[in-house]
């Protein structure tokens, strides 16, 4: 989470958590999530790594005979796909990797840093991210990035591109629709340069009418959507170049906790489905729902303030496991007999690993498995999850 929407978030939510409850205990207040070799930790369920070379080329490993997108047919479901965390503090990051595609046997993955791994199981696919944060095309890591989609020759093809991360959203990409239709136009031509068959997924909007309660300056994503496809249209004369559409979607009412709610993330997806059949350039494009899940599962939580002025937030009540795990069940549920109807060709359910927001010292979210390590195992999460993806419906 980026400082400027820890600062909103803090002060907006402390008229909503009353500081005045039992004096908790003293813990250590939460450093500043900008800071150290592992990155921030933002506020919606997503880990982003710490910077990368200042416009170098990054490292690759040498191309593998193995086509990494085109797995033999076999007893998995391709629309469950895995989000990877918590690696960047694990010594061996690879065998940490590989033990969570081995268990899952995930098909496609991805994760916050734009490198490819070397020495990964071959079958899985991975798929790129590239941030449009801090000056879109003006920054220097977007143009780190850019060297790294030229190096694509060296990568089995087709490839695949998720091109921003909430550019909606503060303290996230919190990309203004203008600058991103600028970082969408060079990452697209780059992309399409070094590898023809790519496939294009964007912009990974938060939510699409429905946005946070208590949070100040987060915009829908309907409206950042309008006003990006204007942007794009005024300056390449074009519509927005997605192969397929991309979103997350989460419950932010910081008002009723937990929060679970799948109600909403069932109208984000319809909304967006029927935004997107509205328009004949978009009509029927598949969606991919790259981010679900649950930021906060305790019933309950308190602001506490620290002695360098900063606050942490504390979970208080229970961590209600029972209701995740219905919430997970019920939205793979209709996921799974809805996503014909809405053409949802794939959902990444957050995380592997949950490791602690920059808001607290806790997690408070879905996590796959109980550590990053080379050793992990999966939760219950992990088991309700994995169960569908090793079992799709033609075989139950």
């Amino acid at each position: 989470m980026g400082l400027a929407l820890v600062g909103l978030i803090l002060l907006s939510l402390g008229l909503f958590f009353a500081l005045s409850q039992s004096q908790p205990a003293t813990l250590p207040g939460a450093s500043d999530p900008a800071s150290g070799a592992g990155g921030y930790r933002p506020l919606i369920g997503t880990y982003s790594a710490g910077p990368t070379s200042s416009g170098q080329a990054l490292s690759l490993p040498p191309p593998t005979g193995t086509p990494q997108n085109s797995p033999s047919s076999g007893a998995v479901d391709d629309r469950f796909g895995l989000i990877v965390t918590g690696l960047l503090t694990e010594t061996d990051k690879t065998a940490s990797l590989n033990r969570v595609l081995e268990l899952t046997q995930a098909r496609f993955w991805y994760q916050y840093t734009p490198d490819r791994p070397s020495g990964v199981k071959a079958s899985a696919q991975q798929i790129y991210m590239i941030r449009t944060w801090k000056g879109g095309v003006n920054g220097t890591e977007f143009i780190g990035w850019l060297n790294f989609i030229r190096q694509t020759g060296h990568f089995n093809k087709p490839t695949y591109w998720l091109i921003g991360n909430e550019p909606n959203t503060p303290g996230q990409d919190d990309t203004p629709p203008d600058v991103y239709a600028k970082a969408l136009y060079e990452a697209n031509r780059t992309i399409r340069a070094a590898d023809p068959q790519a496939t294009i997924l964007g912009p990974n909007l938060l939510n699409f009418d429905d946005t946070c309660t208590a949070c100040p300056g987060f915009t829908a994503g309907r409206v950042w959507l309008d006003q990006l496809r204007a942007s794009y249209h005024a300056l390449y004369g074009v519509e927005l170049p997605f192969d397929g559409w991309a979103m997350h979607t989460y419950n932010l009412d910081w008002d009723h906790l937990p929060l679970i709610n799948q109600a909403q993330d069932i109208r984000q997806l319809e909304a967006f489905r029927a935004y997107l059949d509205s328009t004949p350039s978009t009509r029927g494009k598949p969606i991919w729902l790259t981010e679900f899940g649950v930021v906060w599962g305790y019933d309950g939580l308190e602001w506490q303030k620290m002695a360098d002025g900063s606050y942490t937030a504390l979970p208080r009540g229970t961590f209600r496991q029972d209701l995740m795990e219905n919430y997970l069940s019920s939205m793979l549920d209709w996921l799974e007999n809805n996503a014909a109807r809405l053409k949802l060709e794939r959902w990444f359910v957050f995380t592997s690993y949950g490791e602690a927001e920059g808001f607290s010292n806790y997690f408070g979210g879905i996590s796959l498995f109980n550590n990053s390590s080379p050793t992990a195992n999966l939760t219950a999460f992990g088991r309700i999850y994995i169960n569908r993806l090793q079992n799709p419906p033609d075989k139950r």
